[in-house]
């Protein structure tokens, strides 16, 4: 580079001058002193756009590492505790593997009117993702029914729900079309239908898995208006073989269970349907005292635990906390004797943990720096001792539903992640077009400013 003295002898010689070249930078600060106005409208512009790109990344695009890798084989854990999820969670593009859990909520549309949603928990790492589940039942209210609540099959891996469709005739113009049932295979991503053929639609769904065989019971909508329904059906489907065995003399199996492949149907009885082979035979047993809620066989398929009915009377349980009640089976026919084991301050019973163990639930208050929001807290009790083990919490069960995969409940528990943030991306949005406009605003009134 040369010197300032050999610019100067360049000078008097008559020589040429040269002057060293201007850097990239320089030249740019020199541009934005000649046009203050394009320099500040090209910043603004460039950072909105940098703004949405990285944000909308940010909240709706999972990072490709941190998806749970689909494997039939990995083994569920069951995290310490379950949040409520995001309205803005991303969709997994690939199968996320074997749920631990699934939570049936809505899913966050940017121009508004959500949409149903299925979230699923990955029994692997516990994150949370909205599956991919074709036609899925539209709800246009925040409030979720039967056919928006899916089935979880014992291992976790499928996910049975109800599927909107054609009808043969005029569909029902109040709710959601239901057509059939579909199964979606959380670690190949393959979708299994079955049809259920009426005339204007499917009212009344249920569906409850027990082992491979999945339990479906429907309603046939009578007319378009949807204020009366027909004589449906009930049918044990194998969805992995297409085998199927209907059961024309059920009456419905809410609140029924899943045994060996058999349907228990509780709330104030114990009878045992379908099973192939199982542990548990096929009959009808009396109970010896007054109870409410499903019946849960051990997986010995030597015990029933149950819920008594806290006010003594059947079908007019008032909701207060009961006593677990444990009994061990005869053969089809006979009583089972129950027995009370622990306290009574049990809003549920959701399955076993192991021969020894019933997972049983109960609501619990605020706590302190939690504001009003309340947690259903799963305890595994010991039918010997009576003596309940912390094993998981569902915070803000007021919110959303969780339907956890029965193997769940015999998993290991782990430390849950925290709940990842996924703020609503139209408050990005707007914060990007707040920032947009005020730069061009800005520009404006600069102009007029030096305006000579």
């Amino acid at each position: 580079m040369p010197t300032l003295q050999d610019q100067l002898e360049k000078l008097v010689s008559g020589a040429p001058v040269t002057t060293p070249p201007t850097g990239l930078w320089e030249r740019g600060r020199r541009y934005g002193r000649r046009r203050r106005a394009g320099s500040v409208l090209i910043g603004v512009v460039a950072t909105a756009v940098v703004l949405a790109v990285l944000g909308s990344g940010w909240l709706r695009v999972p990072d490709p590492a941190d998806l749970p890798t689909a494997d039939a084989q990995t083994a569920l854990r069951l995290p310490d505790a379950f949040h409520r999820p995001s309205r803005w969670l991303p969709t997994a593009d690939d199968p996320p593997g074997p749920l631990v859990a699934v939570v049936p909520t809505q899913d966050g549309a940017f121009w508004g009117g959500d949409r149903a949603g299925v979230v699923g928990v990955s029994g692997a790492t516990g994150e949370y993702a909205f599956l991919d589940l074709p036609d899925l039942p539209a709800v246009t209210s925040s409030s979720l029914d039967d056919s928006t609540v899916p089935a979880l099959s014992d291992d976790g891996r499928r996910v049975a729900y109800w599927y909107v469709g054609e009808t043969r005739e005029e569909p029902v113009r109040r709710g959601p079309v239901l057509a059939g049932v579909a199964v979606y295979d959380t670690v190949t991503g393959e979708v299994v239908r079955r049809p259920v053929p009426t005339d204007h639609g499917v009212n009344g769904a249920d569906l409850v898995w027990s082992g491979d065989r999945l339990w479906l019971s429907w309603y046939a909508v009578r007319t378009p208006r949807g204020n009366s329904a027909t004589s449906g059906g009930s049918v044990a489907w194998t969805p992995s073989t297409g085998e199927e065995r209907a059961f024309p003399r059920l009456n419905g199996i809410g609140g029924a269970t899943g045994a060996d492949g058999g349907l228990v149907l509780g709330d104030g009885r114990f009878d045992v349907l379908g099973p192939t082979g199982g542990a548990v035979p096929d009959g009808a047993w009396r109970l010896s005292r007054l109870t409410s809620g499903p019946v849960h066989v051990s997986p010995d398929g030597t015990r029933i635990a149950v819920l008594e009915d806290p006010d003594g009377r059947a079908n007019l349980s008032t909701g207060e906390p009961a006593t677990v009640l444990v009994g061990a089976l005869g053969p089809p026919g006979s009583t089972v004797r129950l027995r009370e084991v622990g306290d009574g301050s049990w809003a549920g019973v959701a399955g076993w943990r192991d021969d020894n163990h019933v997972v049983v639930s109960r609501t619990m208050g605020p706590r302190a720096g939690e504001g009003d929001q309340q947690t259903t807290a799963f305890a595994s009790l010991d039918v010997s001792t009576g003596f309940p083990a912390g094993l998981t919490e569902q915070h803000d069960p007021s919110y959303y539903s969780l339907v956890l995969a029965r193997d769940a409940l015999a998993a290991p528990t782990y430390r849950a992640p925290d709940a990842a943030s996924h703020p609503d991306p139209r408050l990005l949005a707007g914060a990007v077009a707040a920032a947009t406009l005020g730069g061009l605003v800005g520009l404006v009134l600069w102009r007029r400013r030096v305006r000579p």
